[in-house]
């Protein structure tokens, strides 16, 4: 379907905030505004090859934000819809036998005739787990694809880029990291969210050190 507000977040919602306790933010490695094509039914009342001579029908604006392990889309970049997400893709899910998180994304820039940029050209995020249970748990993306068209088609390349290092931050989580979101997912709680939270902590507290200095 497409994307439709979401409810009040509960703490374990994986939709809900990344802010932890103290109220900090995993650092944001990458934010901007693309057209995301919808998967959702059309509101446009025609079918079939009707609609894809509509340039653009199908396709929805949006606010774009990648977290270390995350990546969310908003229905703009005020302060209430960035605490409430309309879809998010976790990068990388927790698997407890590697005692780690295991790397679920992969990208590919992709040319799409229907997107309403005039270039064009998109970029289409994969993910190997997809499963509308597991998304609710954060396990797993809602969709195997997304495809973003930004305006200024060279922001693809730098979209890709900024993917590629977001998800590999999740190789990289320290021991506190993993130990969160182990402890998580055996009191059946969202290990994502639980990962998030360490990694806020952990950059506030080096945001201040640095600032001190």
């Amino acid at each position: 379907m497409g994307d439709t507000p979401a409810p009040p977040a509960k703490a374990d919602d994986p939709s809900a905030s990344n802010d932890d306790d103290d109220g900090a933010v995993p650092p944001v490695l990458y934010a901007g505004w693309f057209y995301k094509k919808m998967h959702g039914p059309n509101e446009i009342p025609v079918i079939g090859w009707l609609l894809e001579m509509l340039p653009g029908a199908g396709w929805s604006r949006r606010y774009v934000r990648l977290f270390p392990g995350k990546l969310e889309w908003y229905k703009d970049d005020t302060a209430a819809s960035l605490r409430a997400p309309l879809g998010y893709g976790p990068l990388g899910v927790l698997d407890l036998e590697r005692r780690g998180f295991r790397r679920i994304i992969t990208t590919a820039q992709q040319r799409d005739d229907s997107a309403p940029t005039s270039h064009k050209r998109g970029l289409r995020v994969t993910f190997s787990e997809a499963s509308e249970l597991l998304h609710r748990v954060g396990m797993a993306a809602h969709h195997a694809e997304y495809l973003f068209s930004p305006d200024d088609e060279a922001q693809v390349h730098k979209f890709e880029v900024a993917c590629d290092e977001a998800a590999g931050c999740v190789a990289r989580w320290d021991s506190a990291v993993i130990e969160a979101a182990t402890a998580a997912a055996k009191e059946k709680r969202n290990p994502l969210n639980a990962a998030l939270a360490v990694v806020a902590s952990e950059y506030s507290r080096f945001a201040a050190t640095s600032q001190r200095e």
